[in-house]
C-alpha cells in the first residue's frame, strides 16, 4: 500500500484506447492507497502520469520546476495521415499531437513508458533515445471480467469474424478496406458463408460504399459498443481480424485474447509481439504497410484455414496469453512501481 497522491492528465472519456485504459487504471490504483486525480495545479501532487499528451504544457513546466516526478506513457506516433490525406483539420491535428508528445518525451518526462517494443522502437527511430528511465508495459485488460464463453466449433457456418475498433473514420478508412477484401476472399476460397462484425464507429458513407455483399458474404455493423457487447461477440466469433495497421498495443486485441478468441492480422506494428505463444496468428503484409500499399489478402485466407483446422489449440493458447501477460493487475502493479520509481 502506499499513500502517494498522483494526477493523470489529461482526463478521457470515451471510445479511444487511452480513455479505456485509465478507466481500467484508476480504481486498481486507488485500490493501492493512491489519491487519484486530474488536477494539474494540486499542491501535493507526488507523481503526474500524461496519458499520452495534454495542452497544459505551462502546467508540466510549473510542476517540473517544483520537482514533481513526471511519467509519460506513449503509444505509437500519428502517421496515417503523412500518406493519405483525410482533410486538413485531421492532418494538423495528429502532426500538432505527434510534436506536443515528442516536445514532452524529450524535455519533461523523468520516465518514460511504452506500451510495446514496437512502440519504443517507433520514438526513438524518429526523435532519438532519451537519457533516463524507460519501460515497456503492454496495456491490461480484466481477465475476471473478459473471460472465455461457450467455445465455438470450427465447423459451424457462417464462419465469423469479429473486427473490433474505436473509429473507422477519418484516416482509418483503410482499416476497414482490409476487413472487407479480407470477408470477401475467406468467402470465395472456403466457398462458405462469412460473417464480419464489424464494432466500432463507422461513418455512413463507408457502409454505403461497402454494402456490396456477395452470396457468401456478409456485413453486421454493429457501431459502438458496451464492454459487455463486445465480449458477446468474441464469445460468438472464431476469431478477431485486427484491422489496425502499425498499432502500439491494441486493446481490442488483449481483450479477444482474454475471452479466449484468437486474433488474426498483418505482422506490423505490436502484433507480432502480443501474439507471442500461438494466440493467433500475424501474417506479412505484403507490400510497404507505411505507405499503405495493397495487402496480401491470400496470406490471411491461408493463415485463416490454419487457424480454423486447430482452433481449440489457439483457444486455449489466448486465454493463457492473456492472464498471463496482460492482466490488468499486474500491469497495474508494474506502473505503480513507474510512478513511485520503486525499483
Amino acid at each position: 500500500m502506499t499513500d502517494k497522491n498522483i494526477c493523470i492528465v489529461p482526463k478521457l472519456d470515451g471510445l479511444g484506447g487511452p480513455a479505456s485504459f485509465q478507466r481500467r487504471l484508476i480504481p486498481l490504483l486507488r485500490e493501492y492507497g493512491c489519491n487519484v486525480h486530474h488536477n494539474l495545479r494540486d499542491e501535493h501532487i507526488d507523481t503526474i502520469l500524461i496519458n499520452g499528451g495534454t495542452r497544459d504544457i505551462v502546467g508540466l513546466i510549473k510542476a517540473k520546476q517544483r520537482g514533481i516526478r513526471i511519467v509519460h506513457r506513449l503509444a505509437q506516433m500519428n502517421w496515417v495521415h503523412r500518406q493519405r490525406f483525410s482533410g486538413l483539420a485531421f492532418s494538423y491535428r495528429s502532426e500538432r499531437n505527434n510534436i506536443l508528445l515528442a516536445f514532452i518525451r524529450r524535455y519533461l518526462a523523468d520516465a518514460l513508458i511504452y506500451q510495446s517494443e514496437f512502440v519504443q522502437s517507433m520514438w526513438e527511430n524518429k526523435y532519438g533515445e532519451v537519457p533516463g528511465q524507460a519501460n515497456i508495459i503492454y496495456n491490461g485488460v480484466d481477465t475476471a471480467l473478459f473471460t472465455p464463453g461457450k467455445t465455438i466449433q470450427a465447423d459451424q457456418i457462417p464462419i465469423k469474424i469479429a473486427v473490433v475498433e474505436g473509429h473507422l473514420g477519418e484516416g482509418n478508412e483503410v482499416y476497414l478496406a482490409n476487413a472487407i477484401h479480407f470477408g470477401e476472399a475467406m468467402a470465395k476460397s472456403c466457398r462458405l458463408p462469412v460473417l464480419l462484425s464489424v464494432a466500432g464507429d463507422v461513418p455512413q458513407v463507408l457502409k454505403n460504399k461497402w454494402q456490396r455483399c456477395s452470396a457468401l458474404f456478409s456485413t453486421d455493423w454493429l457501431g459502438v459498443v458496451s464492454s459487455d457487447e463486445i465480449i458477446d461477440i468474441q464469445h460468438g466469433s472464431h476469431f478477431m481480424f485486427s484491422a489496425e495497421l502499425n498499432g502500439g498495443c491494441p486493446n481490442s486485441v488483449i481483450e479477444a485474447l482474454a475471452c479466449g478468441t484468437p486474433v488474426l492480422g498483418y505482422a506490423t506494428g505490436a502484433l507480432p509481439e502480443l501474439l507471442k505463444g500461438n494466440a493467433g496468428i500475424a501474417v506479412p503484409y505484403g507490400g510497404n504497410h507505411w505507405k499503405l500499399e495493397l495487402a496480401d489478402i491470400n496470406g490471411l485466407v491461408y493463415a485463416s484455414k490454419t487457424l480454423l483446422e486447430n482452433l481449440p489449440d489457439y483457444q486455449l493458447a489466448a486465454r493463457k496469453k492473456a492472464v498471463q501477460a496482460y492482466d490488468i493487475r499486474r500491469v497495474s502493479e508494474q506502473y505503480l512501481q513507474v510512478l513511485i520509481n520503486q525499483e
